[in-house]
């Protein structure tokens, strides 16, 4: 087992820090289509780094610090490893770990660079495409607004294995979800007032199919939701990953399944930011 640390959360206590602001998912880049500055597209090589800034389009938000992405490594050619560090740094750590063929998501959290606002995405062995969504940012501690991270008891929202979608949620129950399917989920309650996101760990169990799940607030267009991508998956698999999720129209989350076959889905919530 392997860990590493990018950081904490302090309570309503500690003398500063920064603050989460939560955003509709967005997909920040894709090497698969991102033109390089020669005018090309290609994935990110052997010990080369793929550069972005976290700053203008889409986001036009300053003073972020620290950002809230979903990453995932596809078209892999070696088994590898990437790192995800503020621009520049080196790969001392790893965020995602994969063999050659594998499509691997992840959740991670990492500070920018001060000066630029940009991180590296760095491959260590052979090639792959990088895809990062966004979910969100941490600002540098000198907004007045945003929200602070408050954990629960790890609590189930929905398991469509037995169709069971937390009290409230719009839709009764969902036993599996199929191909192009979704299940709507209430994530919000017996939560205080206030709350702005949800922390979320989703998992796709034994899919028909290969294809991802999107995850996104109720209320956004499914068109520009479906856009991102939060668990990918082969046939028979039982893959997790972890987001923070912005709530939508009454506390509702949405689970999308772009898949050519059912799968059944679970939710669990580990926390809130408000």
């Amino acid at each position: 087992m392997i860990v590493d640390v990018v950081g904490w959360f302090g309570d309503a206590a500690a003398p500063s820090g920064s603050l989460f602001h939560a955003i509709s998912p967005v997909r920040w880049f894709d090497t698969r289509t991102m033109t390089r500055t020669d005018g090309t597209t290609r994935p990110v090589g052997a010990s080369q780094a793929v550069n972005v800034s976290f700053t203008g389009a889409p986001l036009t938000a300053t003073h972020i610090a620290a950002a809230a992405l979903n990453v995932t490594a596809t078209n892999t050619t070696s088994e590898s490893y990437l790192t995800v560090v503020p621009y520049g740094g080196t790969a001392g750590s790893s965020n995602l770990n994969w063999k050659s063929g594998q499509v691997v998501p992840n959740a991670v959290i990492s500070r920018l660079d001060s000066q630029f606002g940009a991180l590296s995405f760095v491959n260590a062995f052979g090639s792959a495409d990088v895809i990062a969504d966004s979910t969100g940012f941490w600002d540098d501690g000198s907004l007045s607004t945003g929200a602070r991270f408050h954990p629960v008891q790890p609590a189930r929202l929905a398991d469509t294995r037995t169709g069971y979608l937390a009290p409230g949620s719009l839709m009764v129950s969902s036993t599996h979800i199929e191909a192009g399917g979704f299940i709507s989920f209430k994530a919000n309650g017996g939560l205080p007032d206030g709350v702005t996101s949800a922390v979320l760990n989703v998992t796709a169990v034994t899919p028909a199919a290969p294809g991802y799940l999107s995850v996104y607030p109720q209320g956004l267009d499914p068109a520009q939701g479906s856009k991102t991508s939060l668990v990918n998956f082969f046939p028979g698999d039982v893959r997790p990953n972890m987001t923070i999720m912005q709530l939508g129209t009454g506390g509702e989350i949405v689970v999308v399944n772009n898949s050519a076959g059912p799968i059944d889905v679970l939710v669990d919530i580990t926390g809130y930011f408000a």
